[in-house]
């Protein structure tokens, strides 16, 4: 996943065990870690927009 000006860091703490799970997910798409977490809570985001009908969020100029 690239690092640009639209980007942010989040930090998430996880069990050992948990991020091992995702690794094994990332490597099975064949993703870094970071970039496979970045589509999954894009993928989650988006479904709650739309559970919740909420308007999408205006980009910046």
């Amino acid at each position: 996943m690239a690092i640009g000006k639209d980007s942010t860091t989040i930090t998430v703490i996880v069990k050992k065990t948990e991020k091992e799970r995702l690794q094994r997910l990332a490597d099975k798409e064949k993703r870094s870690l970071s970039g496979f977490l970045s589509s999954k809570m894009d993928e989650l985001i988006t479904q709650h927009e739309i559970k919740y009908n909420l308007p999408p969020i205006k980009e910046e100029k």
